[in-house]
């Protein structure tokens, strides 16, 4: 099986990440190189500007003003969500994102309601560099594959590829220190 035909066969799992995590390190590396979508604009490069946006409360503790742990937790599953700077504007990533909390609000009245907080950029380079002490004595943690679809075709998962629970939790935490170092408003 190759990258596109796993990302399609497990396009609505929402376990993928895991999954993906039992090919080899290897291959999780090589699908990098490909594309994972028909609808894909190309592989994503180490210099390409990835955006990922943040909801109160799901992601966000308003108490601390920083990203909750838990906000990380797609990228060990179902992966991160992210768009490629270079396929959409900002205001567009905004928009959109604001469309689904309100969508999410009139969907679920009985719930607390969601707000757009705000956005993160880091480079796909930046988001591939983390390592994990893992035998070999480090290795990489997370792999960005670009999972454009019909409707976004910006879009792209950040995937925890380590599978130990320690190195995973020492990944998100990680990424949770580069994102919020670089939290902005929209």
């Amino acid at each position: 099986m190759g990258c596109r035909e796993f990302f399609e066969a497990h396009a609505e799992d929402l376990q993928r990440c895991k999954t993906l995590q039992q090919q080899s390190l290897e291959t999780q590396l090589e699908w990098e190189a490909e594309t994972a979508s028909s609808h894909s604009p190309g592989p994503i490069k180490n210099d390409e500007t990835l955006i990922r946006y943040w909801l109160n409360p799901v992601h966000y503790d308003r108490q601390t003003g920083t990203l909750k742990a838990t906000a990380f937790d797609d990228a060990s599953n179902k992966g991160l969500s992210v768009n490629r700077l270079n396929h959409v504007s900002l205001e567009d990533i905004r928009d959109t994102a604001q469309v689904r909390v309100e969508a999410w609000i009139q969907a679920n009245p009985d719930k607390i309601p969601r707000e757009l907080i705000g956005y993160s950029d880091f480079s796909a380079g930046e988001a591939r560099s983390v390592q994990v002490v893992e035998p070999p004595p480090s290795r990489r943690a997370f792999a960005v594959y670009d999972t454009a679809n019909l409707q976004d075709k910006s879009h792209a998962d950040v995937c925890q590829i380590v599978s130990t629970t320690q190195g995973g939790r020492s990944a998100r935490s990680q990424m949770r220190q580069l994102t919020n170092e670089r939290l902005k408003r929209f």
